[in-house]
């Protein structure tokens, strides 16, 4: 006969919660170590309830900008006049790909002195 108890508290104890570690605008940042499934539901069920082409509420993508990369990491950049929309949607669409396990299909140039340049790496599969 299977066990089919499971202590899920313990499980939760085990986890790595290692931050996110980034560069951008010559400092080191830690994100969250995790999304919130609280989160990942909303976000759900905002694709499950709107049209495609529908946008978010203004306050609706704050939130999830500040839960993902975290709140003060967010103040402090909206401080830098460079940090602009494509920036701030690199980062959050990024992070959220490291959180589910998705490897990059760019990776920055070992040997680049030109800050953000990369080159495309080929995947056998």
């Amino acid at each position: 006969m299977s066990d089919t108890r499971r202590d899920f508290d313990a499980w939760r104890r085990e986890q790595k919660r290692e931050g996110i570690l980034i560069k951008l605008f010559d400092q080191e940042w830690v994100l969250p170590g995790t999304i919130s499934a609280d989160l990942m539901l909303t976000m759900l069920e905002m694709l499950e309830t709107r049209d495609a082409n529908q946008l978010l509420a203004a306050n609706e993508s704050i939130k999830i900008t500040e839960q993902v990369v975290g709140a003060d990491n967010l103040a402090e950049w909206r401080k830098h006049p460079e940090f602009d929309l494509p920036l701030m949607r690199e980062i959050l669409f990024w992070t959220i790909r490291q959180h589910m396990g998705l490897a990059d299909e760019t990776e920055p140039k070992e040997d680049s002195d030109a800050p953000g340049e990369i080159e495309l790496q080929e995947t056998t599969g």
